[in-house]
């Protein structure tokens, strides 16, 4: 007897971008967790027996198909996929620079990514209460620093005798000639309808043989769900199995052993 145990070799694949078939992109996923549902409703259509009404007919009138997927592999790439956006490439983006640090003897923090271009964008604070007092925002000055305050120049920052050792993060704005993104200014690339594309794999002696589980059109059903639980990053995605043209049901299952290649 054979029994299904497990799914692999799963992809999904944009199916509608422009540009036709060859601009189309293939997307490994590696599945941890797979749930479809279908949620039906029906309207019963009743007659009177006996001065009581009854269903005569039932019919069902409304189906919803979720197709649920969960990847433990979560990369650049499948967190795009989970977002709905093909990667754009950002020019001469700003963005913000978070760096931290102890206060040293010197009382002087070397960065060189600290210029004059973005000098008046630095923010700094102590991050901890101790005793140099307690934490808060310190007050960014030109000249000498009083207690609260920090000395910001090109290249440097410098902290009153009074914050030693103490533990300070500050910020300051940087721009990015290019750079990877999705979200950010402007229109977004979406990546718009996929197909799904599974094989099943059973307890036979070629065990990936079992069958084939294919859905031809899905929808991004809401936002992504990012989990961190046990050590372990998962990302989930909900998506809407819509039936294509010319069938009654969003999905194909096929029997990988009665498969036979035209």
């Amino acid at each position: 007897m054979t029994v299904f145990k497990g799914l692999g070799d799963c992809s999904l694949n944009t199916i509608d971008l422009a540009g036709g078939p060859s601009s189309q992109q293939l997307y490994p996923y590696p599945v941890y967790d797979f749930s479809f549902n279908q949620d039906g409703s029906s309207e019963d259509a009743e007659a009177y027996r006996g001065g009581v009404l009854v269903p005569e007919e039932t019919l069902e009138n409304r189906v919803t198909s979720i197709l649920s997927l969960t990847t433990r592999i979560v990369n650049w790439r499948t967190y795009g996929l989970a977002l709905g956006q093909i990667q754009r490439t950002l020019t001469s983006y700003v963005i913000p620079i978070h760096r931290r640090a102890r206060v040293p003897a010197s009382l002087t923090i070397a960065d060189a990514g600290i210029t004059a271009d973005n000098l008046s964008s630095v923010l700094a604070s102590i991050e901890t209460y101790g005793g140099w007092g307690q934490a808060g925002p310190l007050t960014p000055v030109t000249g000498p620093p009083a207690d609260g305050e920090i000395q910001v120049q090109v290249g440097s920052l410098t902290f009153n005798a009074a914050q030693e050792t103490a533990p300070v993060g500050y910020l300051f704005n940087q721009t990015a000639a290019t750079v990877n993104a999705y979200g950010g200014p402007g229109t977004l690339a979406r990546i718009g309808e996929l197909q799904f594309f599974g094989e099943v794999y059973d307890n036979s002696a070629n065990g990936r043989d079992g069958g084939i589980i294919w859905f031809q059109r899905l929808q991004r059903r809401g936002r992504p769900n990012v989990q961190f639980a046990g050590g372990v990053l998962s990302l989930s995605s909900e998506l809407t199995a819509i039936p294509t043209a010319g069938y009654e049901e969003p999905f194909t299952f096929l029997d990988a052993h009665s498969l036979t290649i035209a």
